[in-house]
């Protein structure tokens, strides 16, 4: 993600979503996120390759949960009857 301030973007992450470990070294303590976290972290970046993850999961996984019920990788259209073990799947 490159990130350059960690000490900022961990102040600015709920605490129940992280933890800091001591690995044993002076001064040196290391962060781990959870994934909810990530993406909350994700979600915040200005980089392009986060813009493009915030854009996919926006605009075509949440919608296809909401109208669906459910997303699939690679079956983006995928109606309610099929969620629901039907046979309408849309094409």
């Amino acid at each position: 993600m490159g990130l350059t301030n960690t000490s900022m973007v961990m102040s600015n992450l709920e605490s129940r979503h992280k933890h800091q470990f001591n690995l044993g070294l002076p001064g040196r303590a290391t962060w781990i996120v959870n994934e909810r976290g990530l993406y909350e972290l994700l979600l915040q970046s200005r980089k392009p390759e986060a813009r493009e993850f915030k854009r996919w999961v926006t605009c075509t996984v949440l919608p296809t949960i909401r109208k669906g019920g459910a997303y699939v990788m690679g079956e983006e259209k995928v109606t309610t009857r099929a969620v629901r073990g039907g046979t309408g799947r849309t094409k």
